[in-house]
């Protein structure tokens, strides 16, 4: 199959052909491409991902097996055995041995690298509050395709808040293209998440080169442990119904659940929503605010079980 008819396949919400696909993706940007072809197909198909260790672990169905909820993924360099599964299974590779193409080559999708043109289609479809030309500067700013998306995300936290935001929309605008310092509000942001204190305390030795909306802080940091809290806590949530893409929710699911307890999740969160009120209450300064969410946050573990 090629990658056009799989791509107006799952364009047109249809069933694909083989339950068995292999994709071979050689660089970034066509691994990137894979990932956005699962997450359409699971928008419609009704499956679950389950990653896999290697084809072996996934058994051959018969007749009174009922059929699988699950799509299967595996990630691999090279694919050197032929062994077909009846189960869905999705194989992304950078190449398979030679020995064995003739015997999977019906199962076998090729992904071309992206070109600057499609790069540029990608982010204009996605921020269209933003202007065609500061677009293309994005683009032409970002060679690394996952890097690029990422802080396309970045700016869709703020597509209906700009006008609450502007401080922090526009100081992320700019560090989209600049460095204006070497630790931004993200990073600050990924150590009350990760439990960083190393990176934490690199980071208040430069607080004086990070200009920091407090506003924007608190919902960034409310956005992202509302996520975590419902993913970690809920085995029934997915991408859907939290209104993310599955890369998304895999990224949290892998680096950002288990670093802290169910007890101590609901304590930040209740801590996040009492901030939010006193920010906006003017019952503390701003100075003080960030410094009561350092000194609650990160010492959560040793005072909440």
């Amino acid at each position: 199959m090629t990658i056009e008819e799989i791509k107006q396949l799952i364009e047109l919400k249809q069933p694909l052909p083989n339950k068995y696909n292999i994709f071979i993706c050689k660089d970034e940007s066509a691994q990137f491409i894979f990932h956005q072809y699962l997450n359409a197909y699971l928008e419609y198909s009704n499956l679950s991902v389950e990653f896999i260790d290697d084809l072996t672990a996934v058994p051959n169905n018969n007749l009174f097996t009922i059929e699988p909820k699950n799509i299967k993924i595996l990630y691999v360099d090279k694919l050197e055995i032929n062994y077909i599964p009846s189960e869905n299974v999705w194989v992304r590779c950078k190449s398979i041995k030679k020995d064995i193409l003739s015997d999977i080559s019906s199962y076998i999708i090729e992904i071309p690298k992206l070109e600057q043109w499609q790069l540029k289609d990608y982010a204009i479809s996605k921020l269209s509050f933003i202007s065609e030309k500061d677009v293309e500067q994005l683009v032409n700013t970002h060679q690394n395709i996952y890097w690029l998306d990422n802080d396309i995300d970045k700016l869709l936290l703020f597509e209906s808040v700009q006008s609450q935001h502007t401080n922090i929309f526009n100081q992320l605008y700019d560090q989209l293209f600049i460095d204006v310092s070497e630790y931004k509000i993200f990073d600050l942001i990924n150590c009350f998440i990760k439990y960083d204190k190393n990176n934490l305390l690199k980071i208040l030795q430069n607080i004086d080169n990070l200009e920091i909306d407090i506003f924007g802080l608190i919902t960034l940091l409310l956005t992202n442990f509302k996520r975590i809290i419902d993913i970690q806590l809920s085995s029934s949530s997915t991408p859907e119904t939290l209104g993310i893409s599955s890369k998304q929710f895999w990224a949290i699911k892998k680096f950002s659940c288990g670093i802290y307890s169910k007890t101590q999740l609901l304590n930040i969160y209740a801590l996040l929503t009492r901030c939010d009120l006193f920010i906006k209450t003017g019952y503390i300064s701003t100075d003080m605010l960030l410094n009561y969410l350092i000194i609650n946050i990160m010492t959560i573990k040793e005072r909440v079980k």
